[in-house]
């Protein structure tokens, strides 16, 4: 059997409506928000310039609008915690590489490794970077929203400060949505701001390392039954099974080269017609 027939073989399986129930696999399942970074986007040429130099600037474009919850229940079952690895008829072993992450969401692979060092003080710490702190009594974490909502507008007559300042938010917002995705409430813990006190060292960074490990982090979690919700980037698992099953994908779209690969497949609109084949044999 081809293995992408035996993958839609046990996609059958899977919507198998007690099945996913006992699963608990519904609409919260995963916790990366489709069209976040359309939700904020950026007007400002001083700020996109800095986000080009971060090295992340291809996040602003690379989220999917929707997800295929079916078809992530499907590789998640596949999954096993011991190898990191999803496990098919005839293949035996695949998953997400360096490679994947490159050409899906045109992230740096080879660069520095990420390392956070330990923030003695939230709050200066928070205040120090974007210059005010939310209305929060924890500020370990900083939730997406409110950075969104704070500092969605640039002002002004802005100063040197006040462009990183508001750029350094719009970009720890997009790290959280799509990269180091977590299932605390829609916040990124507030160390990671430091790895924006330089923006051109952030652009050395190794930032499609970061994704897959991440991913492959999420996957370990939500392979145990007590863990419902795929953290990690759903875009990059995603894209990542309509690169390599063919028959899963939808028809792809006509992209530019350079561009990152995800674009292909979002929004997925058109698809082959596989009413031919077995589902169930």
């Amino acid at each position: 059997m081809h293995p992408s027939l035996e993958v839609l073989r046990f996609l059958h399986y899977s919507l198998d409506k007690e099945n996913l129930y006992h699963r608990g696999y519904g609409k919260e399942m995963i916790d990366e928000k489709p069209n976040a970074n359309v939700a904020w986007l950026l007007a400002n040429n001083d700020q996109i310039d800095l986000v080009r130099r971060s090295g992340l600037y291809h996040l602003t474009i690379v989220l999917m609008n929707q997800h295929d919850r079916n078809i992530l229940s499907t590789i998640i079952e596949r999954w096993r915690f011991k190898t990191s690895t999803g496990h098919y008829v005839d293949i035996r072993e695949m998953m997400p590489r360096l490679e994947d992450t490159r050409k899906i969401l045109q992230l740096k692979v080879p660069g520095v490794a990420v390392t956070v060092r330990r923030v003695e003080n939230y709050e200066k710490h928070i205040v120090r970077m974007i210059g005010q702190l939310a209305p929060s009594r924890n500020h370990s974490f900083i939730r997406l929203t409110w950075l969104r909502n704070a500092f969605n507008q640039i002002p002004e007559n802005y100063n040197r400060t006040t462009l990183l300042r508001y750029t350094c938010a719009y970009i720890l917002y997009l790290v959280g949505c799509i990269i180091v995705v977590d299932s605390t409430y829609g916040t990124i813990p507030t160390i990671y701001l430091q790895l924006f006190e330089d923006i051109d060292v952030a652009g050395q960074y190794a930032w499609g390392a970061v994704a897959l490990v991440f991913l492959f982090r999420a996957l370990s979690k939500v392979v145990h039954v007590d863990h419902q919700h795929l953290s990690g980037s759903a875009t990059l698992l995603l894209c990542w099974v309509y690169e390599h099953f063919k028959l899963l994908r939808p028809i792809p779209k006509e992209i530019k080269a350079g561009q990152p690969k995800s674009l292909k497949w979002a929004p997925p609109s058109k698809w082959y017609n596989t009413h031919n084949f077995n589902l169930v044999g």
